[in-house]
């Protein structure tokens, strides 16, 4: 018995070692290739069946999927009925009108159809069709999605950030669940950058949040990740900024910005051929040689939020507050690297 006791205990130990082996591999390897992830979970959910491969049934053997189905179809035959009810007897008895030899006597324009089941009772029961009226209610549709984002009657972008950050919550806790035991909290890091902030960074261009209430929401989804790492991996973290410095990343609001500076950088430099873009900016050229330094791109003045934190207004304004503020940057001469590094030290420093 006590042999057996120092077996058992050996075993574990083993088995623990070769696990530990294991998660060191995996780690590795989603470091060089994220897509190895879902192969770690593959074969953690692989699980062989328990059913048996062939099948008797009064003496018929069933081997394939389908043979089985079958034999099952038939050994419980017994309890089924076989509808035979014809489609016009069921007109004539639950309708009570007799059917039409032919159905293009029936003319029906969309606006009769339309003001019919606008008058519909949603408190009424189904109708001889068998289907409640509340099925058949028209709401009017005050949102669309294209090309992934989601655009609402008022162009708030509203429910595309409530959207996205939805799935970005369900993604990141299901991250922090599935690598419970890996070593390094930058092979969580990978993951969270390529299954969750690429989905919250998808054409920001567009939807990209003026308002604190929304940027502070979307930044909640990485502190979340910052504070779960501080507490798994034992790291002294006070405070969001501390985690970033930490693990030498930038704020979601910074990197949306940098993105935008890339876009308008590309744009203004012909790396994006498009002249319709391109003309939506206009550039400031002063009448004389001015003392202090002047805004390089015209901003229009808008009356509403809308027209005012637009892609091409808030473009121009950010860019004109950074060169500003840093004459170290020229959009028109520096290179693309040089360009986003000056930018990121711009915001770093706000």
């Amino acid at each position: 018995m006590l042999e057996f006791r120092f077996l058992r205990r050996d075993c574990d130990k083993l088995i623990t070692l070769c696990y530990n082996n294991y998660i060191c591999k995996t780690e590795n390897e989603i470091g060089k290739n994220p897509k190895y992830f879902w192969t770690h979970l593959k074969n953690l959910r692989t699980t062989k069946s328990n059913y048996p491969h062939v099948m008797t049934c009064n003496g018929i053997k069933a081997t394939t999927v389908d043979s089985i189905c079958d034999l099952f179809a038939k050994h419980f035959s017994s309890v089924y009925e076989n509808d035979n009810t014809n489609t016009s007897n069921l007109i004539n008895t639950n309708m009570g009108i007799d059917p039409p030899s032919d159905i293009e006597i029936l003319q029906l324009s969309r606006d009769s159809i339309y003001k019919k089941l606008k008058r519909l009772d949603l408190g009424k029961g189904a109708g001889p069709d068998n289907i409640p009226p509340v099925f058949l209610e028209l709401t009017e549709v005050t949102q669309i999605r294209d090309l992934g984002v989601i655009m609402d009657s008022r162009l708030t972008f509203v429910p595309h950030i409530d959207y996205c950050l939805e799935l970005a919550n369900k993604s990141l806790g299901f991250i922090m669940r599935s690598s419970k035991g890996y070593k390094s909290p930058l092979t969580t890091l990978k993951l969270f950058y390529s299954l969750v902030r690429s989905r919250l960074e998808y054409c920001s261009l567009v939807w990209s949040p003026y308002k604190k209430i929304h940027t502070t929401r979307l930044e909640s989804v990485q502190k979340r990740l910052l504070r779960q790492l501080s507490y798994r991996f034992k790291l002294k973290l006070n405070s969001y900024d501390e985690g970033l410095r930490y693990f030498n990343i930038n704020s979601l609001q910074n990197r949306r910005e940098i993105l935008a500076m890339t876009f308008l950088y590309k744009v203004l430099n012909n790396e994006i051929d498009c002249p319709d873009i391109f003309s939506k900016f206009a550039f400031h050229v002063p009448p004389r040689i001015p003392r202090h330094p002047c805004n390089l791109l015209e901003v229009r003045v808008y009356r509403t939020d809308l027209g005012k934190n637009s892609p091409v207004p808030r473009l121009s304004r950010l860019y004109n507050s950074i060169s500003t503020k840093n004459l170290n940057i020229d959009i028109c001469h520096d290179k693309l690297p040089q360009f986003k590094r000056k930018v990121l030290d711009y915001l770093c420093k706000l």
